[in-house]
């Protein structure tokens, strides 16, 4: 005998991509250049019994005193934000020692331009985007809020944006 059993998706499955590029910096007196990731968190839409759908995003900002950015040390605390129905991207930006401000600021403004010209394969939500961080990344994330439609910070990639 052929049953189906069906069993309630409690929870979304949360996909995760560590290492996408974003951009790329010049550093150390513009000698080198370095690539700038961000992690990208949402719920797997893939097989026909998950529920495709776009995300509001939101875009955390780690801190590290401004010398040290770990992207991903936040992520499995951010889990639970995917699970509520949103994307999450932690982003990396330039640090003190091999930059100047406002390399940082320009750099996550860079990355949230990324993320809007992504939307679609991304599946988010480009019109509903928040910005949060702790420590220096909480700083980071005022400033950009504070900032956001200056075109002084606008530098790199995806200015259409």
């Amino acid at each position: 005998m052929k049953q189906t059993v069906q069993f309630p998706v409690k929870d979304h499955v949360v996909t995760l991509a560590a290492d996408i590029v974003y951009g790329q910096r010049q550093e150390w007196c513009e000698a080198k250049y370095r690539q700038l990731k961000l992690s990208f968190m949402k719920p797997r839409c893939h097989y026909p019994y998950d529920v495709p759908s776009t995300y509001p995003l939101v875009v955390w900002i780690c801190g590290g005193s401004f010398i040290e950015v770990d992207r991903n040390v936040w992520m499995p605390e951010l889990v639970d934000l995917v699970r509520h129905g949103y994307a999450v991207a932690s982003v990396e930006y330039s640090v003190t020692s091999l930059t100047r401000f406002p390399q940082q600021l320009e750099d996550i403004k860079q990355a949230i331009r990324f993320l809007r010209a992504h939307a679609e394969e991304l599946q988010i939500q480009p019109e509903h985007i928040a910005i949060m961080g702790e420590s220096a990344g909480g700083y980071f994330s005022a400033l950009t809020a504070l900032t956001n439609h200056d075109k002084r910070y606008d530098k790199g990639e995806y200015l259409e944006q």
